[in-house]
């Protein structure tokens, strides 16, 4: 899938300090954004797949190309963003991400899509049930399903989890 950007700059590197102190929603969308690499342990940091909007205050900031993620081995680009770089996370982010369980993960992260080989196109199906929770991509007959795999989504909760005991012990604030 592709989604094109407008009004958008690539720089160095979209987390400001400065303005994530002075600019609250800012800091709203770098503190969504580092909970997503994080959770996912992005490995490939370099310039192109991290943009902000030109609009100011309030820039908004984009994560692209996550195919060097999970446990992928770390990119020659970088890796600042597979840790948290923020020091502080909006509230109810931090709300959203405790009431999620282990079954919801699995539930929503095992089966991302499927689809049904017709007249020799696959088009989009229902999500069924995991053909196999230890590969990413499954083939059953004329169906195909991706997901996330079982380790994958187990590596997610933990540091989801991780993320929580944080934030419970006061080394991350929330907003």
């Amino acid at each position: 899938m592709q989604y094109w950007l407008h009004d958008i700059r690539v720089v160095a590197d979209v987390l400001d300090p400065a303005m994530f102190e002075t600019d609250p929603v800012y800091a709203r969308h770098i503190g969504q954004l580092n909970i997503l690499t994080y959770l996912i342990r992005h490995r490939d940091s370099n310039t192109g797949n991290f943009l902000i909007g030109r609009s100011s205050p309030g820039a908004r900031v984009f994560s692209i190309d996550h195919g060097v993620a999970f446990a992928s081995m770390d990119s020659d680009r970088g890796t600042l963003w597979k840790d948290l770089r923020v020091h502080k996370l909006p509230a109810d982010a931090v709300a959203r991400l405790r009431a999620v369980t282990s079954d919801d993960l699995a539930a929503r992260l095992g089966v991302v899509a499927q689809w049904r080989l017709q007249d020799g196109h696959y088009v989009p199906v229902p999500l069924g049930v995991n053909l196999a929770p230890t590969h990413g991509v499954r083939r059953s007959g004329d169906g195909l399903q991706m997901g996330l795999t079982k380790n994958e989504i187990g590596d997610v909760d933990r540091l989801r989890q991780r993320l929580l005991a944080k934030v419970d012990a006061g080394d991350i604030a929330i907003f």
